[in-house]
């Protein structure tokens, strides 16, 4: 059922309208399972992830659920709410660690201090999430990276990519489980991505 990406990555496509979306509702828990079976890593996009979402059993059956947010005022006061949300939806005593890991977009130059300003803010509210990255606007990279063709040398080398790199870096350090092909029980390899509201990046 999946398709190759320009980038070679296999690609199942979700539905795209809600009405085909609630019809595989009640298959989603299997869906997961499947997931979870997989021996390959699997990256999940959940868009907007609500404690109400139908999307839940999907973020519950991951190793880690990556929030991406900006720093400004509107957007850290969602991701509050989300994290403090989510860690109690996705936490459980099968867990080793945090199950949420906090991605930041940032102008350039802002990297760094958006970061310091997330690792405050989740400090405040007790969270054991973990920041473990920015991602810098960088428009010529995600054109190179929509056109569907290689990517040369140079988008290769730019700001988005190393920095995407310097994430699954982390992402793996903190969650070992991402690359271990024969994971614990309850610890599938499976990565679910989600934006804490707002305007979708």
């Amino acid at each position: 059922y999946t398709q190759p990406a320009a980038c070679g990555v296999p690609l199942l496509v979700g539905e795209t309208s809600a009405a085909r979306f609630a019809r595989i509702v009640t298959q989603l828990p299997a869906i997961g399972s499947v997931f979870v079976g997989s021996p390959e890593t699997v990256i999940a996009d959940l868009g907007r992830l609500q404690s109400t979402s139908p999307l839940l059993p999907l973020a519950r059956a991951a190793v880690v659920t990556v929030v991406v947010t900006r720093a400004d005022t509107a957007s850290l006061g969602h991701l509050r709410e989300r994290v403090e949300d989510l860690g109690g939806i996705l936490g459980g005593a099968h867990r080793l660690r945090s199950p949420i890991a906090i991605v930041v977009r940032a102008e350039r130059g802002e990297t760094r201090s958006v970061e310091t300003r997330v690792a405050k803010l989740l400090a405040s509210v007790g969270s054991p999430a973990a920041v473990v990255g920015t991602l810098p606007d960088d428009a010529r990279a995600v054109a190179a990276l929509h056109s569907g063709g290689s990517v040369g040398r140079r988008a290769s080398r730019s700001r988005l990519l190393v920095a995407g790199a310097a994430i699954v870096g982390r992402l793996r350090a903190q969650w070992p489980e991402l690359t271990d092909l024969t994971p614990a029980a309850g610890q599938p390899p499976v990565e679910a991505f989600s934006v804490p509201g707002g305007s979708r990046p």
